[in-house]
């Protein structure tokens, strides 16, 4: 009896096993179709493939071309990005109401245009955010090579924070560069930050609204915990690539599928 138990117990934890290796490929098979080209692999004091008895490593240099300068770029197009949305959305709300007062249609039209506009506009709060210039950073300081598993662009955050003061207020990324979701884990590579966090080493998952970065809309902050790493309470990925807010949702949903589906079965 008890022999049968035992056998019929670990048929369930293959299987349960099965189907999260089945989901975690589909989600990178999914993610593969989808990409147009190939985002640049990491190159840039790249950590090793992890074995499964490796361990969580992280690594900090000095910036080299995610520094103050480019932060400074980037706060600066989304001011400019969020001043054409935001002066679009006020002058379609104030034609409106000014038509209700004097009934009148052609500023009804007016205003009812501009709402549109501003709605179609937004939908590219990405590109505003400065996607498209951090896509263009990544590509062209770190090389392109053969990867396995899912790639991405995306910022990487620790807590405790890497930056204070100015940079820390102006943005909320300590480094941005390419995430690996390999079969044995996630390893990130960006301007002075190195990470390697096999999946076994992962404690706790989660996800969180994005907040006013993506006007609570646009995308989600992933946090990742290990105790191999306890100086940080918490490592956070978030898309930096897509140029809508559709495209931007859904890759932050296969980060956090492959993430959540490559956790080994409890008992493994």
């Amino acid at each position: 009896m008890v022999a049968a138990g035992a056998v019929r117990a670990g048929g369930v934890r293959n299987a349960e096993c099965g189907v999260r290796n089945k989901q975690a490929t589909a989600c990178v098979a999914r993610v593969n179709k989808r990409r147009v080209a190939d985002p640049p692999a990491c190159g840039c004091a790249r950590m090793s493939e992890p074995t499964a008895d490796s361990v969580a490593q992280v690594t900090i240099g000095e910036p080299r071309w995610f520094r103050l300068r480019e932060v400074l770029i980037i706060t600066a197009g989304a001011q400019v990005f969020g001043s054409l949305v935001g002066g679009a959305t006020g002058a379609g709300m104030a034609l409106v109401v000014w038509s209700c007062a004097s009934v009148d249609l052609s500023l009804a039209r007016a205003g009812t245009g501009a709402l549109i506009l501003s709605l179609v506009v937004g939908y590219f709060l990405p590109l505003g955010c400065g996607s498209l210039y951090i896509v263009r950073l990544v590509r062209r300081h770190i090389p392109r090579r053969d990867e396995q598993g899912a790639v991405f662009i995306v910022q990487l955050t620790l807590r405790p924070r890497l930056y204070r003061g100015v940079r820390g207020w102006l943005e909320d990324a300590d480094d941005v560069g390419v995430l690996n979701l390999t079969d044995n884990a996630a390893i990130f590579t960006g301007d002075h930050v190195a990470l390697s966090l096999p999946y076994r080493s992962i404690t706790r998952i989660s996800d969180h609204n994005v907040g006013k970065r993506g006007l609570w809309v646009c995308g989600r902050r992933i946090r990742v915990s290990s105790p191999q790493l306890p100086q940080y309470e918490y490592i956070e990925f978030m898309e930096r690539a897509a140029m809508t807010i559709g495209a931007c949702n859904r890759t932050s949903r296969d980060i956090l599928n492959i993430l959540r589906h490559s956790q080994p079965a409890e008992g493994e």
